[in-house]
């Protein structure tokens, strides 16, 4: 099983606190689709003829797409791969775009999760964040998901935001479980370089919110989800009814996947590829068969300091057995030299042969995942 993601880059307002690669540049949307359709054709191998078990259209905005741009997406990589009968094919989509007759031409082209960008559903926030939607639009977004007839729906959120405190989270969360809501992520606002954020704070325009005011939150976020039926799967993701992303379940997992567009990833398992993130010169180098990508391979310390990376951040944590099997025995005697110290603080459990993060080693996941690193 395998893989693939779609990036579409382009956004029709840019959110203040995004660094993900994206263009407003929504002129261009034909000849990047142009260009994506050939980059299916000259990768249609990577995956070494991998049944297709998910694909997720993410952005940027995959909602400024029409419902043709969709479904021509969907049978060019139905021309060149094998898409499992059950697979699971996330769309992203902003509160604003959603229209009851795109909701219901998006469920009959294939697509059977949606992924809401909702963030907060408080006005203020919005606005803060520059985002194109209001807390009605993005209630009523969620309403009309359900009654297209998305059985699947995972929303966005964000905490931590300047100016937010507990009680608005709080109003977040508890507006979320009014809907047939199964799945959210939740992320902590974080002020990236080159952000228009950035430049705020940094001339003094913003102000981040404290940090033990943003632990906080995270701890009853955290506690808000378990009460409500919701397992914390991996740090920033939350389910109920097992309905786990699989997408980002396999990329966590060491699973392989094709990334397609600007900017997006991809992973044989040996060798991480990425493509130029820049969409001119994306489509310039793809029209004129030119090297749109660079790739590296990995090695031995990389594919488990990777390994250790991902499977922490999930409630699967690390498996010994997998290690064993998978790494050089000096890999686990390493692990298993730097994982005593962690658990005597408090970090990290462990259970039969599984190591996972406490709820003290979530608040610090970053500090405790790169100590078990081979450097």
């Amino acid at each position: 099983m395998a893989g693939i993601y779609i990036h579409v880059p382009f956004c029709r307002k840019r959110c203040f606190y995004c660094d993900f690669y994206k263009t407003t540049r929504i002129e261009f949307v034909q000849q990047y689709l142009d260009c994506l359709k050939k980059e299916i054709l000259l990768r249609k191998d990577y995956l070494n003829c991998k049944s297709i078990n998910t694909i997720y259209f993410g952005g940027g905005t995959p909602s400024v797409l029409k419902i043709s741009d969709v479904e021509s997406i969907l049978n060019e990589i139905a021309h060149y791969f094998t898409i499992d009968g059950s697979a699971e094919i996330t769309f992203e989509v902003n509160p604003d775009d959603i229209k009851k007759q795109y909701l219901s031409e998006l469920n009959h082209s294939g697509i059977n999760r949606l992924s809401l960008g909702v963030q907060s559903f408080v006005d203020d926030h919005l606005k803060i964040m520059n985002r194109r939607h209001n807390g009605d639009q993005a209630k009523k977004a969620l309403a009309l998901s359900a009654e297209a007839g998305f059985k699947n729906i995972s929303i966005d959120l964000i905490f931590a935001i300047p100016g937010m405190n507990k009680e608005q989270l709080k109003q977040n969360l508890e507006i979320m479980i009014q809907y047939p809501v199964n799945h959210f992520s939740a992320y902590y606002l974080t002020v990236h370089k080159g952000t228009m954020f950035h430049k705020m704070v940094n001339s003094g325009k913003l102000a981040e919110i404290d940090e033990d005011e943003g632990l906080a939150q995270f701890g009853l976020l955290i506690d808000f989800a378990r009460e409500r039926g919701f397992e914390q799967y991996e740090i920033s993701n939350f389910a109920r009814n097992r309905e786990y992303s699989k997408h980002n379940t396999a990329y966590w997992s060491g699973v392989e996947y094709l990334g397609l567009g600007p900017s997006a990833h991809s992973f044989n398992g040996s060798c991480r590829q990425w493509n130029v993130s820049e969409t001119g010169k994306y489509m310039e180098r793809i029209r004129n068969n030119g090297v749109f990508f660079k790739s590296e391979r990995l090695s031995a310390k990389d594919k488990y300091n990777e390994y250790i990376m991902t499977a922490l951040r999930t409630m699967w944590g690390v498996d010994t057995r997998k290690m064993t099997e998978g790494f050089d025995s000096s890999f686990y005697r390493s692990f298993s030299m730097a994982v005593s110290e962690l658990i005597e603080q408090g970090l990290i459990r462990k259970e039969d042969t599984c190591y996972t993060l406490t709820r003290h080693g979530i608040f610090v996941s970053d500090k405790v995942i790169s100590s078990l690193f081979v450097l």
